[in-house]
Parts: C-alpha cells; sequence; structure tokens
C-alpha cells in the first residue's frame, strides 16, 4: 500500500441500492505529487452517461477538499462499476450518496498524510462564489501552521494569513475564526477583533482532529476540506525513500 498507514474504505446503504468504495493513498506535504486509486462499485441501475457525471462531479468535489497540506492529486484515479441490479427511481440519491463517499475516502487520504499525527478539518462559511469557498479552505493550511497543529501551538494569526493568501479579497473586519466543534468551538477572532483565548485553543488541539471554522461576512456559500500535521516523521519518511523501494 504504497505509504499508507491503514486501509481505507467507505460503505453506503440506502433504500434500494448500495455503494462501496476503496482507495489506495497518502496525503502528502509536498511537492504536488499526490497520488489516489479509488474503486467505486454500486448495483444502482444508472446509464453510463449520468455515471460518469456523477463520478466527474464528485471527484472535483474531493479534490477541493483535500488541503493545501496534502500536497496536490497529480493522479487521482477514480473507476465506478454499477451492476445495474436497483431500481432506476434510486438515481437521484444515488448521486447525493456517491459524492459522500468519495470525499469520504479523500477525508481518510488526508487522514492517513505521511507522518502525520493529525487531521485537521477546515469549515470555510459565507464565502461569495461556491467555487472560491473551497480554494478559501484549502489555502488555509500551508506549511509553518502544519508544523504548530503538530505542536498544539494555537497560533491563529497563521490561519488568518492563509486566509489572505487565498486569492479572496475581504476586509479584515469581515473575518471571524474559530477552533473547535459540536457546541465547544472557542472564538479566537470576531469580525476581525482578536478574542483569542489561548487556554482554550491548546485544548482544542488536543487529539486527533482539529476542527477550525473560518467566516466571511459578506456571503452565502459554504466548503469544507480536510488536511494533516507536518510532522519530523515526514522527513524520515523521504530520507529513506528512493527508486525501487
Amino acid at each position: 500500500m504504497t505509504a499508507d498507514m491503514v486501509q481505507k474504505h467507505a460503505l453506503v446503504q440506502r433504500e434500494g441500492f448500495t455503494i462501496a468504495g476503496i482507495c489506495n493513498g497518502s496525503g502528502m506535504i509536498a511537492p504536488n505529487m499526490g497520488t489516489m486509486l479509488s474503486f467505486i462499485y454500486t448495483d444502482v441501475e444508472v446509464s453510463a452517461e449520468h455515471l460518469h457525471e456523477a463520478l466527474k462531479t464528485a471527484v472535483k468535489q474531493g479534490d477541493a477538499a483535500l488541503l493545501k497540506s496534502c500536497g496536490k492529486l497529480i493522479f487521482w484515479h477514480t473507476t465506478c462499476f454499477a451492476s445495474s441490479r436497483a431500481e432506476e427511481r434510486v438515481v437521484r440519491a444515488f448521486i447525493s450518496v456517491h459524492n459522500h463517499t468519495v470525499q469520504t475516502l479523500a477525508m481518510q487520504t488526508a487522514a492517513d498524510g505521511e507522518g502525520t499525527t493529525k487531521m485537521l478539518e477546515v469549515h470555510g462559511s459565507k464565502g461569495r462564489a461556491a467555487r472560491r469557498t473551497p480554494k478559501r479552505s484549502r489555502t488555509y493550511c500551508d506549511h509553518i501552521t502544519a508544523c504548530k497543529e503538530y505542536g498544539e501551538d494555537p497560533n491563529w494569526s497563521r490561519v488568518v494569513c492563509a486566509a489572505g493568501c487565498s486569492g479572496v479579497e475581504f476586509a479584515i473586519d469581515e473575518l471571524s475564526l474559530s477552533i473547535g466543534e459540536n457546541g465547544s468551538e472557542t472564538l479566537l477572532v470576531q469580525t476581525g477583533e482578536n478574542t483569542a483565548d489561548l487556554v482554550g485553543a491548546k485544548a482544542a488541539m488536543v487529539g486527533r482532529h482539529m476542527v477550525f471554522t473560518i467566516t466571511l461576512e459578506f456571503g452565502r456559500k459554504e466548503a469544507v476540506a480536510w488536511g494533516c500535521d507536518l510532522t519530523e516523521k515526514y522527513v524520515e519518511i523521504h530520507q529513506r525513500r528512493h527508486n525501487g523501494r
């Protein structure tokens, strides 16, 4: 499994059909050489044209959901096989579940980044355009930020700086940032003002899963992206790696 440390698979069952997926791939920090092989299987009855469109949309969304910290996927091969046993009436539900399956595999790839100890999840909300909001989410984790995630250093200014480098124009008083999830969020910036509770922020960085939410107060679009931290183990892995091994 190349650099993979865990198996990656997904299974979703709905009334009338089932989708299952497996993939091979590990998040790479650099230099934009990530590889992912994924295979999706379903029993839904769907035309080749509809299947192709669903697959193209899902892969595009899944690639957008992988953060810059995982490197750009220069090779993402995804194949979908349909046995045509389910009924046509479930096709629309299939497309939604198919997207979810592919994104689940992408998330597992980020979590299994080379040498990683933490998965980063970034929620971007209230962007102006759907195509720019995922881009903004992906940019929030540069290499220095990835190191600080590993060290559990709540330096929120790095995330704000990364947002400023995303190519999306905004005024600082339009930006809010928090860390945490499920009602346990710690506010770091509120409409441009420093409100950081560094003790609470550091506590939110403990564990395998870290969640940032960044909000810009001028739109309605939302996106989510996943990445990983950067550790000395990443250097060790590539120090030992060479062609033929």
